[in-house]
């Protein structure tokens, strides 16, 4: 107990020891931006309303009977931009007059285009980690302990573009990059290992993760023509491109990079509207047309002659027979085709860090080329090894990959009479994946390199 002890002092420190003893201290401001005036709705890039700040501080003291003391501290952060705004659509030809009288001029009367984008932002997070920890000496040998440490501290970059270069092609870009900021071992306390952070903070840290994707839409302009107005097709090209680093006990296995890309095509038929062009088929298909011959012959005020009045009976059953026939051959309503076409690539070994757009050197030897960021699917492992971009490591044991696959849907609708409708459904898919080594076969100064199934 406590009254063994003689002095204050001691009972105090035997009491400090024993105790479970915690102690929090936070901050934290998150989205701290500045409004818009009421009534303003117009923005501009330069508005500080497009600005956002974060930042949050969370420290934990704690100690205990076998912990001196656990220091752990948490740093978050942010900055972020937003900007948004509805750029005026620019139609160069809308106001000639001659193209608004001829059907055919449409496509050129239409041409559009945005000088702007839609939107545009980005956003830069940091999050830091340190926990320091001693502790007591239990035993009966006289020794120190020394404190442990524990740091990690990340960065990611987020970026996100929306433009619509007319009102038929769009294009969505978005990147994400990931960093480790790395820091000397220990406690920091002195000038050289605070300006080695900075210098780390400054040049965004040790990428260890690269991500985009961009999207193309377009809609085809074939409804404008008036002979294929019945037609409405559209165009979607997504690709992505992936870079992810190998761990620092492993970098002479190189880095992995990962491409991807899908096609897919969608197109309608409305034939309908298609039979609608044709002035006897569309009086042929009329569901009206019987109804109407019967309201002539029941209006009349002058009563037929019985000669007359078969013969307009058998006219009209022949009317009917012709129009039954025309409604089955013509019953197919709707056609629509969706194909969509999928290729992936996958590259280990990659040594290459990332930079720009996930390349290197972007602009005078990028790697690894820009077409394979943008989703080609081109073989790039000779111009790789003999650019010395692959790892020599004859070690090196994952597989290249790829990857294909494509899937087609067709649907048709068909009405053989009125409100009796028959969907027609049909698809096929089909896939391939390929897997060899690629890798170095003779050695580091003379590297050879060879496919290896």
């Amino acid at each position: 107990s406590l009254a063994a002890y003689e002095t204050e002092v001691e009972r105090d420190s035997i009491r400090k020891i024993v105790q479970n003893y915690t102690k929090i201290k936070s901050i934290n401001f998150t989205n701290v931006r500045k409004e818009k005036p009421a009534g303003k709705n117009n923005s501009r890039i330069y508005d500080i309303e497009n600005f956002s700040l974060s930042y949050s501080y969370n420290e934990v003291f704690s100690r205990n009977v076998n912990t001196e003391y656990s220091i752990r501290k948490d740093y978050a952060g942010g900055l972020g931009y937003n900007f948004n705004t509805n750029p005026k659509n620019i139609k160069p030809f809308s106001k000639f007059k001659f193209l608004k009288k001829g059907k055919y001029l449409r496509l050129i009367k239409d041409f559009n285009f945005y000088y702007l984008p839609k939107q545009f932002s980005f956003r830069t997070d940091f999050s830091r980690s340190y926990l320091e920890t001693k502790m007591r000496n239990t035993s009966d040998i006289d020794m120190e302990l020394p404190e442990m440490y524990s740091k990690l501290f990340t960065m990611s970059r987020i970026y996100n573009v929306k433009y619509d270069l007319t009102r038929s092609i769009k294009l969505n870009f978005s990147a994400r990059n990931q960093s480790i900021v790395d820091e000397p071992y220990g406690r920091i306390d002195t000038r050289e290992e605070r300006d080695s952070i900075l210098y780390n903070i400054f040049s965004f840290g040790r990428p260890t993760e690269y991500h985009h994707n961009f999207d193309v839409r377009y809609t085809l302009p074939i409804s404008k023509i008036p002979l294929l107005s019945w037609i409405n097709s559209s165009i979607n090209y997504d690709a992505s491109y992936d870079w992810r680093s190998s761990s620092l006990a492993a970098q002479g296995f190189g880095n992995t990079i990962q491409n991807n890309n899908s096609l897919k095509l969608n197109t309608q038929f409305n034939l309908t509207s298609l039979y609608n062009k044709i002035p006897f088929l569309k009086k042929m298909l009329s569901t009206n047309n019987t109804s109407s011959s019967k309201s002539r012959v029941s209006t009349s005020n002058l009563r037929p002659e019985k000669g007359k009045e078969t013969i307009d009976s058998e006219e009209d059953k022949k009317f009917k027979i012709i129009n039954y026939i025309a409604k089955g051959i013509f019953s197919l309503k709707n056609v629509s085709i969706s194909y969509t076409e999928t290729n992936g690539t996958l590259l280990p070994g990659f040594l290459p860090q990332t930079q720009i757009f996930g390349l290197h050197n972007p602009f005078s030897s990028p790697a690894p080329t820009l077409g394979f960021v943008l989703g080609s699917q081109n073989d790039i492992r000779m111009q790789a090894a003999n650019n010395g971009w692959i790892t020599t490591d004859t070690l090196l044991n994952n597989l290249y990959t790829q990857t294909f696959s494509n899937n087609l849907n067709l649907r048709a609708t068909i009405e053989p009479i009125n409100r009796f409708k028959i969907m027609l459904t049909g698809s096929r898919r089909y896939s391939i994946n390929e897997n060899e080594y690629f890798r170095n076969i003779g050695n580091f100064d003379n590297p050879v390199f060879d496919h290896i199934s």
